[in-house]
């Protein structure tokens, strides 16, 4: 039961995390204001390193959903970067 519970925890710390990122996404959708785009970089960027330091602490499993969250921070780094490039 103890462990069923741990995994929860570690499920809904991730979760927090995809979310977050997918809000940062939208809120720039039709931006093309280099300054908030760059704002939304960092933004994702330190998302990233709180989430590297997580499964370090065991707070957070380094899973397939990890992996997830990766994959969807570097694909939206990539589009923001991009928008940004365009709009300099």
């Amino acid at each position: 039961m103890q462990q069923h519970i741990v995994k929860a925890r570690r499920k809904n710390r991730i979760d927090r995390f995809y979310l977050e990122t997918i809000e940062i996404r939208n809120s720039c959708k039709g931006s093309t204001d280099p300054v908030e785009l760059r704002e939304a970089i960092i933004r994702i960027q330190a998302l990233k390193d709180e989430a590297f330091d997580l499964p370090v602490h065991e707070k957070l499993a380094a899973d397939e959903s990890f992996r997830i969250f990766v994959t969807l921070t570097e694909d939206v780094l990539s589009q923001l970067e991009a928008k940004r490039s365009v709009n300099l």
